[in-house]
């Protein structure tokens, strides 16, 4: 499962919270829609291709870069770029513009860095694949006039990536692929996170509890089991509405680790302390001694789903129980 991006899930969580701003909002727009496109690759390449990294995040000598799907095809290694921009985009005397103004951030310079970070990383490690890049994109509704291009990167729409994939699927090599993605992975770091938190905007106010995962309201009415919403009357197993909140908060606050008094504070009054410590305990990650004035708990600064991928069967079972006892 592709994760989204640290700051799409920041920006997520975050306006599910409180009012973003107009600049926030567009950078939250583009984000799902880049999202969406990379998603809509990922299914071709589960389809067509075996031999794929997603949302690779490279660190060699200083130099970062992020690249949205690595593969491997015969002796090459293939960085693809994913967009899924509308619009009018031209690319003229070495400058991008998208509706005649021109773009902060060169495309095809972010793409040449990351081509030869890799191709460096993977000389570093006795690696012999030739690095090739591909921008691609996903939009048919994107209007692109690009004067010289770089020769070195091949540019397709959604319809010829597809059959381009095609295409390479029957393709068969006899030849033994190397060690590609230990060497990849010896480079990888975290992904990119945005440089402030809730925490350094503290008058920035935000809605507290339990938000239901229905409609979003956060009139929420606690039973032993359970947290039902008063809105529209969606139940959610109690373990798992809390595990969710408490990642909310994670992400909101990533700066920090968890801690039971600012968890209190999240969920506002009319939730359990004592139930908050049980869940804290059971599912999360100590830090120190228990009886420490600092203690705290590991924050991932992650969504939910990310966060307990490899718990999803019991929290699902949770669920059920609690929808087999309303029949």
């Amino acid at each position: 499962m592709r994760k989204e991006a640290l700051e799409t899930q920041y920006l997520q969580v975050l306006q599910e919270r409180v009012q973003l701003t107009t600049t926030e909002q567009a950078k939250f727009q583009r984000a799902q829609a880049g999202y969406q496109g990379e998603c809509t690759f990922d299914r071709w390449s589960a389809e067509l291709l075996t031999d794929c990294l997603d949302d690779v995040n490279l660190s060699y000598q200083g130099s970062r870069c992020q690249m949205d799907k690595l593969f491997v095809h015969g002796s090459d290694l293939y960085v693809i770029d994913v967009k899924n921009y509308n619009g009018a985009y031209s690319y003229q005397a070495g400058c991008w513009y998208y509706n005649g103004r021109v773009l902060a951030h060169n495309i095809f310079e972010q793409l040449t860095r990351a081509q030869d970070l890799l191709a460096r990383c993977l000389s570093d490690q006795h690696v012999k694949l030739q690095v090739k890049s591909v921008l691609v994109f996903m939009d048919p509704r994107v209007q692109l006039d690009l004067t010289d291009p770089p020769a070195h990167i091949e540019i397709k729409s959604a319809a010829d990536a597809y059959a381009w994939l095609v295409s390479l699927n029957q393709e068969k090599f006899a030849m033994v692929t190397p060690p590609w993605k230990q060497a990849v992975r010896h480079y990888e770091v975290p992904g990119y996170r945005p440089r402030q938190d809730l925490g350094d905007t503290p008058r920035r106010h935000y809605r507290h509890g339990i938000r239901c995962v229905h409609c979003g309201q956060f009139a929420m009415s606690q039973g032993r089991y359970a947290v039902t919403c008063q809105h529209c009357g969606t139940s959610e197993a109690k373990e798992h509405a809390y595990v969710r909140t408490i990642c909310d908060y994670g992400v909101l606050f990533f700066k920090r680790d968890l801690r039971r008094r600012d968890l209190c504070e999240f969920f506002g009054e009319g939730y359990s302390e004592r139930y908050l410590t049980f869940v804290l305990s059971k599912h999360f990650v100590s830090k120190g001694k228990r009886r420490a004035r600092n203690f705290a708990y590991i924050n991932k600064g992650i969504r939910f789903q990310y966060w307990f991928a490899d718990k999803s069967d019991y929290f699902r079972k949770i669920q059920q129980r609690i929808n087999w006892e309303r029949q």
